[in-house]
């Protein structure tokens, strides 16, 4: 019985200066989160309601917070139009230089009339809780919605 209680004394005092580094690494990767450049992303669409067969334009701008300079390390950006339930329904990596990045994406046959966003984010940004991408709500106005507009007038 004496060697069990020697034995179980053995284990926890041997387990305390593991438990303490932990807590100090814990705290460092939590200083350096804050210290960690963040990057955000401003982006302007040519317009914001669609009819199908359009396509949608945009030239984005990333900005290095800590800096408050254009972010020159962002190269890849994602850019993605999800429907009001947060599906995805299309995605395109466009390149970005000197912290620019323009194109275009098709609204096709995929899409119907209704209320959808455009997301535009880096890998980086993922890294964060927080999120700094850019949202932007879109209409695309279904054919039959743009007859019966017509045909009032």
């Amino acid at each position: 019985m004496k060697y069990n209680y020697l034995l179980l004394s053995f284990f926890l005092l041997s387990t305390l200066p593991i438990f303490s580094q932990q807590e100090k690494n814990v705290e460092d990767e939590y200083a350096a989160y804050f210290t960690l450049p963040r990057e955000a992303l401003y982006v302007h669409l040519n317009k914001t309601i669609f009819f199908k067969g359009e396509e949608v334009w945009f030239k984005g701008y990333a900005y290095d917070q800590k800096n408050q300079l254009s972010s020159k390390a962002t190269t890849n950006v994602n850019v993605g139009i999800y429907d009001e339930a947060g599906n995805q329904l299309k995605h395109a990596l466009f390149q970005a230089e000197n912290g620019v990045v323009k194109g275009n994406l098709a609204i096709d046959s995929i899409f119907s009339g209704g209320t959808y966003y455009i997301k535009a984010e880096t890998n980086w940004m993922k890294n964060f809780k927080e999120s700094n991408a850019f949202i932007q709500k879109i209409e695309i106005i279904s054919e039959e919605a743009a007859k019966k507009n017509t045909a009032e007038t």
